[in-house]
């Protein structure tokens, strides 16, 4: 069945993105990979993760012969589809954004390279079919379900010879569970700024990872203050593709010293020995999120502080 068509748009300006969102399950779950580079032979994973109520959850992503899986700035771009999704009011349908507006509210610069990585990220992104066993949360229902989808069901682009330039419309549309989960608020604020000026895909995505954890309404007051995971499940949960702790260790490395100078995280210790090693998370300051004034409201009508700055953007977005 051909999708609906989306709304006429004669040009397509680029949005001045400065307040983000992060639909939780994505945030949670890492469907992407973290690592900049994979394995051109690698088509298929599976991982086992965990709730926030602690049960564990099997994830399958396998692809088609002729690509990889998502990974690296894929993570970037589908920050970015989210947020234009927002921003074109989480249509009932496609929508559409130009190839050079996509790239800025994904935070990448305006060259060719990433023209190039913006076409072969959205054909990732469209070819990739995950399962998710008993472990997408449907705020709904408020049930834990299986969900077997790509993160883009619907995709078309217009290019030249040459690729995807700065002018060509992409037009896209989300999963049907990411776009019900969207429109009943199950999502968190995310600083798009400080994520945008993170380093590198590893890093970006370690701290989307974090920030998703960071969110927990079963605390006393909504945030999580540490995490702390056996090193090879967390790496897991990452995308990261080795199997030796000591390679783990190294290739974290960058993202613990990046998201401590920054002070996002006070604290990051690696303990014990071989396979046995644990990571462990110190958060900085809690979030103020981008609705601090809305988010103070509610906090002085006892809602707890972590769940006074995901209600704030909640209710922002609606309005």
């Amino acid at each position: 069945m051909s999708p609906r068509t989306s709304r006429s748009v004669s040009q397509f300006p680029v949005p001045e993105v400065t307040s983000g969102y992060d639909e939780l399950n994505l945030g949670r779950l890492a469907l992407i990979s973290a690592q900049k580079t994979i394995p051109t032979d690698l088509q298929r994973w599976q991982k086992q993760v965990l709730t926030p109520d602690g049960r564990p959850v099997i994830i399958t992503c396998t692809v088609p012969a002729d690509q990889v899986v998502p990974h690296g700035l894929d993570n970037d771009f589908m920050v970015g589809l989210l947020n234009l999704c927002f921003g074109a009011g989480l249509p009932d349908g496609p929508f559409s954004v130009s190839a050079y507006a996509l790239l800025k509210t994904s935070g990448l610069p305006d060259t060719a390279q990433y023209y190039r990585s913006l076409q072969e990220s959205l054909i990732r992104l469209n070819k990739a079919s995950y399962t998710i066993e008993e472990g997408w949360y449907a705020r709904g229902t408020q049930t834990w379900t299986t969900q077997s989808f790509a993160q883009l069901s619907y995709l078309s682009y217009v290019h030249s010879s040459a690729g995807i330039r700065g002018t060509s419309v992409i037009t896209v549309q989300l999963a049907p569970p990411i776009m019900e989960s969207l429109r009943a608020g199950y999502i968190k604020p995310l600083d798009v700024d400080f994520y945008r000026s993170l380093s590198q895909p590893l890093v970006r995505a370690v701290y989307r990872q974090l920030d998703a954890l960071h969110f927990d309404e079963r605390t006393a007051n909504g945030l999580v203050p540490e995490i702390s995971a056996p090193l090879m499940a967390w790496s897991s949960r990452l995308g990261l593709t080795s199997d030796r702790t000591d390679n783990l260790s190294r290739t974290l490395e960058p993202a613990h010293k990046e998201l401590l100078a920054r002070g996002y995280i006070a604290e990051v210790s690696i303990t014990g020995r071989g396979r046995d090693k644990l990571v462990r998370y110190v958060f900085g300051p809690p979030p103020v999120g981008q609705y601090p004034q809305l988010a103070a409201l509610l906090s002085e009508r006892g809602v707890k502080q972590g769940v006074a700055v995901r209600l704030s953007t909640v209710l922002a977005s609606c309005c």
